[in-house]
């Protein structure tokens, strides 16, 4: 499975801010019994767990709640709502979403590391950045000593078929999308900008869809339960509607020519998913 370091700007997860995080390559988990810190009480976790869910739950799971979900709130009801009140699914909800926060259990490129730093009122300390950085470092050495393992976004950048992607022309139609005063995608959007990818080059814009996962999401997504993949519609309907933070953004209808071609390429990669005609994943 190939790995990136994830350099092409973070997906808006949600309204506010966007930073950067180092996480510091070659980081060195210290040994679990160690990393267990206190933390603010989030309701009694579930008995008998071991290795890396203990460590999610003893150390992580009330950082997510305080900084990701605070009074109920945000990422508990709105996408991605990857935080549960109840202790007993938190850990199989968030594990639903790694694709789409840290995609291979990479500290490097972690977009939860990321908007953990400054995203509205989320504000991870060095400690939180230690808790999560090893807990990651535990989740990445059991999915190694289990094999692969592939996720449902994983499994479908191998589904997409770049002759098919070629024939519904969904490069060329979504490079030159018109939004409003400031142009088309692609005058903004060639490099990959603010995680969405626009460019006439269909062979590159396919490859950087299929093989990164910061842009995968400029048009696919997971369902609710994290194993289903969606058009990334509310994405880019929040965007050209201009809801926060998305305000200075040029306006435009996700409905048209290439949200119509972009449908029947996902129609004919879920028949390949369906047929068991995939490649492996490209990432």
């Amino acid at each position: 499975m190939k790995k990136y370091l994830v350099l092409l700007g973070t997906l808006s997860l949600a309204a506010g801010c966007q930073g950067e995080f180092d996480s510091g390559n070659g980081f060195t988990p210290p040994a679990p019994d160690a990393m267990v810190q206190e933390t603010p009480d989030a309701g009694a976790p579930p008995a008998d767990l071991s290795g890396a869910e203990s460590l999610y739950e003893a150390n992580v799971r009330p950082i997510i709640i305080a900084n990701c979900s605070p009074d109920g709130a945000c990422h508990s009801s709105q996408s991605p709502a990857f935080v549960a009140s109840d202790p007993s699914q938190a850990y199989d909800l968030i594990q639903g979403f790694k694709d789409t926060l840290f995609p291979g259990y990479e500290s490097v490129g972690s977009l939860l590391l990321q908007y953990g730093q400054n995203h509205q009122s989320a504000n991870f300390l060095a400690d939180d950045i230690i808790a999560v950085q090893g807990w990651l470092a535990v989740e990445k050495m059991e999915a190694d000593a289990n094999g692969p393992q592939y996720s449902a976004l994983q499994t479908w950048s191998g589904c997409m078929n770049i002759d098919d992607w070629e024939e519904e022309n969904v490069a060329n139609l979504w490079a030159n999308k018109n939004a409003g005063n400031q142009g088309d995608c692609d005058a903004c959007h060639n490099l990959g900008a603010d995680g969405f990818i626009a460019s006439e080059d269909s062979a590159r814009m396919f490859k950087l869809v299929t093989e990164l996962p910061s842009l995968m999401p400029s048009f696919f997504t997971l369902d609710a339960t994290g194993s289903n993949v969606l058009i990334n519609r509310s994405r880019l309907e929040n965007v050209g509607n201009l809801l926060e933070p998305h305000q200075a953004h040029g306006a435009f209808s996700v409905d048209g020519n290439a949200m119509e071609a972009l449908q029947r390429f996902y129609d004919k990669t879920k028949a390949r998913l369906a047929g068991g005609l995939c490649d492996l994943p490209r990432y």
